[in-house]
């Protein structure tokens, strides 16, 4: 992620400080304007909650990640800070070809994209792999077939 604007984009790896705190200490106490929360279908809701205490007055939470767990927000907080939380749109088969057109005449580089393939036998190796926590745009594929 920090590759797309690495002058810009911050990122920190969950345990490795408080989140909050660590958003507080990049904005020299403001708090962020934007919070793109990433979370694996996996991650406990309480990661986002702290996240959502790191935003400054007027910012936008988007959640692009797969939290399926029930999430807990504070309203009054969210109505007195001017707060917002909006999830994703997924894109539509139309907009799919835009992309891949634009990849296609180099207007969107792909080559921040990683894909890492295991065949079923090596499973246990895809998921040590997911457990380093690769980060990023590397996407971790299990074939069944091969």
């Amino acid at each position: 992620m920090k590759a797309l604007a690495p002058d810009r984009i911050e990122v920190l790896a969950l345990g490795d400080a408080p989140i909050a705190a660590w958003m507080q200490r990049h904005t020299e106490e403001l708090g962020v304007d934007v919070l793109i929360d990433c979370s694996a279908r996996s991650a406990a809701a309480a990661n986002t909650a702290e996240a959502l205490a790191g935003l400054k007055r007027g910012a936008i939470a988007v959640n692009i990640g797969a939290l399926t767990e029930p999430l807990a927000i504070q309203p009054i907080r969210f109505m007195t800070a001017r707060l917002q939380f909006c999830g994703s749109n997924w894109f539509t088969t139309g907009e799919g070809q835009s992309m891949a057109e634009m990849a296609q005449v180099g207007m969107l580089d792909l080559t921040k994209l990683a894909t890492r393939a295991y065949p079923l036998a090596k499973i246990n190796e895809a998921l040590a792999e997911v457990q380093t926590r690769p980060g990023g745009f590397v996407n971790i594929v299990v074939h069944p077939d091969h």
